[in-house]
């Protein structure tokens, strides 16, 4: 037992210094962004004036809250820019949790379309008693709609796939979601002319 203890370790540690070697261990460079906003976020040696603006939260249940900002990103060096929105996630508890997810402008619109269609759903499309519809932005964030067990439509925000946050709100406040998000909009709009 001790021989196959001794040689299990010696692999582990032959792995392990094989792995370091060749650089197999992912950095934080090694990620890559899924938005244009995310890459301005993650880059390296450049200087980036990055400018934003709060415009509003919407309360979820129990505590949790959803901040939208608008934001721009400008590289000095080669006078890029990006603009895009912040949707932010809160969820109180004994540690604070929060995660961001970013949508590029030219993402927005599709966003609202989609909070528009889901915002509307109801179970009359399905012969089955529950149902959920949802949508999806490239970088994880997650909008939805459902019904609880009592029949009551709900609507849920997420944001990131590993370690995610789930904020659950009233329906109604999902159309106060989006009506923050037009507003982030029309302000990117006014800062791109």
């Amino acid at each position: 037992m001790k021989n196959l203890k001794r040689v299990f370790i010696s692999f582990i540690c032959l792995f392990l210094l094989h792995s370091l070697a060749h650089g197999q261990y992912p950095t934080v460079c090694d990620i890559v962004p899924k938005t244009k906003i995310g890459a301005f976020e993650a880059k390296i040696g450049s200087v980036v004036i990055k400018s934003h603006s709060g415009v509003g939260h919407v309360d979820g249940e129990p505590g949790g809250a959803v901040i939208v900002e608008s934001l721009e990103y400008r590289d000095v060096g080669t006078g890029q820019k990006a603009y895009g929105i912040a949707i932010r996630l809160r969820k109180p508890g004994q540690v604070e949790e929060e995660h961001t997810s970013y949508i590029d402008y030219d993402e927005v619109d599709a966003l609202i379309k989609g909070l528009d269609y889901i915002d509307k759903l109801d179970s009359s499309g399905s012969q089955l008693p529950r149902f959920e519809g949802q949508y999806r932005t490239k970088d994880d964030l997650e909008i939805a709609t459902f019904n609880d067990e009592r029949g009551g439509l709900r609507a849920a925000v997420s944001s990131g796939l590993i370690g995610n946050i789930t904020v659950i709100m009233r329906l109604e406040n999902l159309q106060k979601l989006k009506e923050l998000i037009v507003y982030a909009k029309a302000r990117l709009d006014s800062a791109r002319q």
